[in-house]
């Protein structure tokens, strides 16, 4: 409800800096309780996770900002794209983050706001008024 809307919540008497301190503490938490479950298991280094986050903000961007059914299209889509890849042509499987970035791009270009996202905030709320 914070997020949604900073001053709704501070009018209903949501304390919202004491909800964002502990929104942080949280996943500050779950970010410990997985380094402590990953670090016997190999090496950590700082980069380590940066490609599983760039293909996760690719799937979000691709299925359009705000919408869960789009990201999780868009996840399906960039996996169907790596996996294809990979299927029809082994030697170019190192390729394979390339043509998911190009998938993005070129669903981009015809479609800025992605597959299911919303244009401009203004026009959600032009089809909720009419």
């Amino acid at each position: 409800a914070v997020t949604l809307g900073m001053e709704v919540a501070n009018l209903m008497g949501m304390p919202e800096s004491r909800i964002a301190t502990l929104t942080m503490a949280i996943s500050v938490a779950f970010a410990a309780v997985a380094d402590a479950i990953v670090a016997p298991l190999g090496v950590i280094e700082p980069l380590m996770w940066v490609h599983p986050l760039v293909v996760v903000t690719d799937a979000v961007i691709l299925g359009g900002l705000g919408s869960i059914k789009g990201s999780i299209i868009g996840a399906f889509v960039l996996a169907f794209v790596e996996v294809s890849l990979v299927f029809l042509i082994p030697q170019a499987s190192f390729l394979r983050g390339a043509v998911a970035m190009v998938t993005m791009l070129v669903v981009l270009l015809f479609k800025p706001e992605g597959l299911f996202g919303v244009f401009m905030e203004g026009e959600r709320w032009v089809k909720i008024v009419v």
